[in-house]
């Protein structure tokens, strides 16, 4: 029970097992509710996925950024128009443009 809940607090049911159970319904609750979490975070994984291959593809520049400002997410369109290939926070656009950054 400790391992099933330390898995659920930390997202991460890839490594675990149901020991054989002599109460056949919670080892039957138990499945149920490890599938169901497997279960979303494979869509949510999925939906992610969806969400960038759209922000790539369009011809609009999206930056994404953290609660520190660094960047998260960022385009191919965006990297294109600012002429940076690589950037991970805001610094280099501030040599662009300094009320860009605000």
């Amino acid at each position: 029970m400790k391992e099933f809940l330390n898995s659920i607090n930390q997202e991460d049911f890839s490594n675990l097992y149901i020991a054989d159970e002599s109460d056949n319904e919670i080892s039957s609750s138990y499945r149920s509710i490890l599938e169901k979490f497997r279960h979303l975070r494979i869509q949510k994984e999925s939906h992610y996925q969806y969400l960038l291959r759209i922000i790539e593809h369009v011809d609009t520049a999206f930056i994404c950024l953290d609660q520190k400002e660094n960047i998260q997410l960022i385009n191919r369109f965006a990297k294109d128009l600012l002429e940076i290939p690589d950037i991970r926070d805001l610094k280099p656009l501030m040599k662009i443009d300094k009320n860009l950054v605000k």
